[in-house]
């Protein structure tokens, strides 16, 4: 008798430890469900405040100016939350058609990244930067004036007191002015936009010249 109420004591103790322990590992399911669910909520939050960031350019007739701006915002961003910390790079891929003109910098081509836009805006924005501050002097008044000024004078003002390789200077540095207007009055339409299947986040924009 004493011994199948030890055993009797014994069975029920183990059934009270199954129960807690069935008890603890609902109670484990349940908080890590919640904890997944709770990371997928903000996982999505983040990718949405992330993406409405780039959205925005999503569209079709998008400007010249614009579309630098997005690609400046790119570059930023890779450059701050670099693939090395383990962060998803963001890229575009950009299709130019040929200008009308002298150009220099924006020559047509297609695949081209958010780095080669910028890159090549700052060069072209360097180089009419230092050309318009040369100096140049009139052969008949001694007058100076950089060429920036005398590029804003008639045409009949300026031949009538400049070299001819002087006015060369000034229709260089007129080019390359009328390039930078033309980059920026370019337009695009996005035609792509590619998402990360992990997050959600985008990671990649293509866009199309339609300009005349």
């Amino acid at each position: 008798m004493e011994n199948a109420t030890k055993a009797l004591e014994i069975a029920s103790g183990v059934l009270i430890a199954l129960m807690v322990l069935g008890l603890v590992v609902i109670a484990y399911n349940r908080l890590a469900n919640e904890k997944k669910e709770e990371y997928e909520a903000t996982a999505i939050e983040q990718a949405t405040n992330f993406n409405v960031e780039y959205e925005y350019f999503n569209k079709q007739g998008l400007y010249g100016t614009e579309l630098l701006s997005l690609a400046n915002k790119m570059e930023n961003y890779n450059k701050k939350y670099s693939e090395s910390q383990g962060y998803q790079k963001i890229e575009m891929t950009v299709s130019l058609k040929a200008m009308v003109g002298n150009i220099k910098y924006f020559t047509a081509g297609s695949g081209l990244s958010s780095s080669d836009l910028t890159s090549r805006y700052a060069s072209l924005t360097k180089d009419i930067n230092k050309t318009g501050k040369t100096i140049l002097t009139s052969r008949e008044t001694n007058e100076k004036k950089t060429i920036s000024e005398w590029s804003k004078l008639n045409s009949g003002t300026i031949n009538a007191k400049l070299s001819s390789s002087d006015i060369e200077k000034i229709n260089a540095y007129r080019d390359l002015v009328d390039e930078q207007t033309g980059v920026a009055r370019k337009t695009f339409n996005c035609t792509k936009v590619e998402y990360d299947k992990s997050n959600g986040r985008i990671t990649k924009m293509t866009f199309e010249d339609t300009s005349k």
